[in-house]
């Protein structure tokens, strides 16, 4: 097939149903693993998909990849940076490439994830080239990538230059955070999957850490990098 690596849903009676990349599920069948593939990306029919823009084509000159940071709470677009529903930013990214379409199927998979570790996207083919089941954009389309400013909810304990408010993260807590290391215990200060510090750049690996924001704050020991801010975060839901 000439898309054979990309994301597939599966299932098995042990668990269920699943999003894998064909890599994972061939691991998988060498140890036993029995079950169905139900659908690939682009198996999903067109009519899911209300693109802005036709595969090849490019976004308007005037539109920018990057959203405006909105500051006022009180603006109907403060917080869409970070969103969910900012699934646009993904068409902006590929614009120009014919797999903007592909993208868009590989990233209603990849939503339905419950830990973003599990795509186990860095496998190799034996000449050593990456086998990789969808545009690192994607990532973009799951994760917000840019540091967010969380020293109004860092505890109001000891003076120094991490004293906060120790205001409630509130529905915030939970949040799913990915970082190279969280806990500050290896050598190195931690990035995020988006950090070109990092190899392989782009994406969530098999080694990564994900805690909850909450555990962020509360991390001491976290010794971030000063171009990535150490962690990106799943994107928010409307809540």
């Amino acid at each position: 097939m000439r898309d054979a690596e990309q994301l597939y849903v599966v299932f098995s009676v042990e668990a269920g149903l699943d999003v894998v990349a064909l890599s994972v599920l061939e691991q998988r069948c060498t140890t036993g693993w029995q079950g169905v593939i139900i659908a690939g990306a682009s198996d999903l029919p067109d009519a899911l998909f209300d693109r802005p823009t036709a595969p090849g084509q490019d976004v308007a000159e005037d539109e920018r990849t990057w959203l405006e940071r909105v500051f006022d709470s009180h603006h109907e677009a403060f917080g869409a940076h970070l969103g969910a529903a900012e699934g646009r930013l993904l068409v902006r990214l590929c614009s120009g490439h014919r797999d903007v379409g592909h993208a868009l199927r590989s990233l209603s998979l990849a939503r339905g994830m419950a830990d973003l570790r599990q795509l186990e996207t860095a496998e190799y083919d034996d000449r050593g080239f990456a086998r990789r089941p969808f545009a690192s954009a994607v990532w973009h389309g799951v994760l917000a990538m840019e540091q967010l400013d969380l020293r109004p909810f860092e505890p109001d304990a000891e003076p120094g230059w991490r004293r906060g408010s120790g205001l409630p993260l509130g529905v915030l807590a939970q949040v799913q955070v990915y970082t190279s290391h969280a806990a500050g215990r290896y050598q190195g200060r931690a990035h995020s999957p988006g950090c070109a510090y990092r190899r392989p750049e782009h994406g969530v690996g098999r080694d990564d850490n994900l805690v909850s924001l909450e555990a962020l704050v509360g991390s001491e020991a976290f010794d971030p990098c000063s171009k990535c801010g150490g962690y990106a975060i799943r994107r928010l839901n409307q809540d």
